[in-house]
């Protein structure tokens, strides 16, 4: 919400852009950060942190950081390695042409069929979404 709400109202509006501190920038973009880990990591059964598939890759990072069994530690890695491209595809998404959402679609469709195929960690990825 910060990102899509404060961000474009401040940098796209001439007379608060002008005066926008540099340094209040970067402390929305670590509030944003920081509220969306707290989010993701408050409870480890729940996924009500992860709307965008930008926050699903950022999930799987930050697992592969924070988990305390080398295994989930290593299974959240490799889910984290396979959506890395489709999230930088999805961070760049308003800056897209439309001609550009072909690419974006065939790169959503490779990663997702890259996931539930894969077969080199148990559990699968998880189907149930709470």
């Amino acid at each position: 919400a910060l990102h899509r709400v404060y961000a474009p109202l401040l940098l796209q509006n001439d007379s608060y852009s002008r005066d926008f501190n540099p340094k209040l920038q970067t402390l929305l973009s670590e509030l944003e950060a920081g509220l969306g880990s707290v989010i993701r990591g408050s409870r480890d059964d729940s996924l009500t942190g992860i709307l965008t598939p930008v926050d699903e890759h950022q999930y799987w990072a930050e697992a592969a950081v924070s988990g305390t069994k080398l295994d989930a530690r290593e299974r959240a890695a490799h889910f984290c390695e396979l959506f890395q491209t489709m999230a930088k595809e999805f961070a760049s998404l308003g800056e897209r042409t439309l001609p550009d959402a072909v690419e974006l679609v065939e790169v959503t469709q490779e990663a997702l069929d890259d996931v539930w195929k894969q077969t080199d960690f148990e559990p699968a990825y998880p189907e149930k979404r709470k």
